[in-house]
């Protein structure tokens, strides 16, 4: 296909592309522009890779259930709309109770989403503050090491928003901070989120757009916080056991031996920069 058969619109995500053959306009996808290239003429060339596929495949119409929810009016005549104050405690900025949770929080949950509509939830943690305030609208997340698998970060590449659920050990309420995200190799940032005085190469960087506490059912109703209701360790398999089961392991390699190799990962890794070698 030449490249007069492709039209081309940037989105207002930074990263993204529509490509749209003329002829079959069923077929118009968007993309990451990492994945067009390589580029001439600032025209992205027309070989496409696999990760092109169309923007929410899975999306609410082709849906695994039935009788689903498709637009706000059907879903607002099963909910309520919110009150006044849980409107107005909504904020556009990180004020002082926002950076006193935050910096007491030393666990995150991170929740992005991939080009063709699929969400991923990665857990960040370290010590308390790890995660650093910039100022009132930006935050910075070190990037540690990590299985390299890299979801939600080629997400954040790729322009996907971000949303931070921030827990602090005992406390019910959580800290809800959405926004869009980028990944940085900023030096000041870099110095400013070194986690044991390790310098992460790269760090996610957050642009706040609303912030708010989340009250605490959640946690009442799991009890989580609540150690005799904690299921015996034991009655669960260990990670080895199930990556014995999962992955091709030769014979001769037990769950014992993964486990083993698993720990000494960890206590050899465990505070390196994400991308460490």
């Amino acid at each position: 296909m030449s490249r007069s058969a492709w039209s081309r619109e940037r989105r207002d995500r930074r990263n993204w592309v529509v490509l749209t053959d003329m002829g079959r306009p069923d077929r118009a996808v968007v993309a990451p522009i990492s994945v067009v290239v390589p580029q001439f003429e600032g025209v992205p060339d027309a070989r496409v890779s696999l990760a092109l596929t169309p923007r929410y495949r899975h999306s609410m119409t082709d849906s695994a259930f039935s009788r689903v929810i498709t637009n706000e009016t059907e879903l607002r005549q099963l909910y309520r709309r919110p009150s006044a104050i849980v409107h107005q405690k909504v904020l556009g900025q990180l004020d002082h109770h926002a950076r006193t949770f935050i910096a007491a929080a030393p666990f995150v949950l991170m929740g992005t989403t991939s080009p063709d509509g699929t969400g991923d939830v990665s857990p960040k943690g370290g010590p308390p503050g790890f995660v650093v305030v910039l100022d009132d609208h930006r935050l910075a997340i070190a990037d540690l090491s990590g299985n390299n698998l890299l979801d939600s970060i080629s997400n954040i590449v790729l322009g996907s928003g971000i949303g931070l659920l921030f827990l602090v050990p005992g406390v019910e309420e959580t800290l809800r901070v959405n926004g869009h995200a980028c990944l940085t190799t900023d030096p000041s940032v870099l110095d400013a989120c070194a986690v044991k005085d390790r310098r992460p190469k790269a760090a996610i960087g957050v642009t706040v757009t609303q912030q708010y506490m989340h009250c605490a059912k959640a946690f009442r109703r799991s009890d989580l916080w609540n150690p005799p209701t904690w299921p015996d360790r034991a009655s669960l398999p260990t990670l080895g056991c199930m990556l014995r089961d999962q992955v091709a392991f030769p014979a001769e390699v037990t769950a014992a031996t993964i486990d083993e190799i698993v720990e000494k990962d960890y206590a050899a890794t465990l505070w390196e920069p994400g991308g460490s070698r």
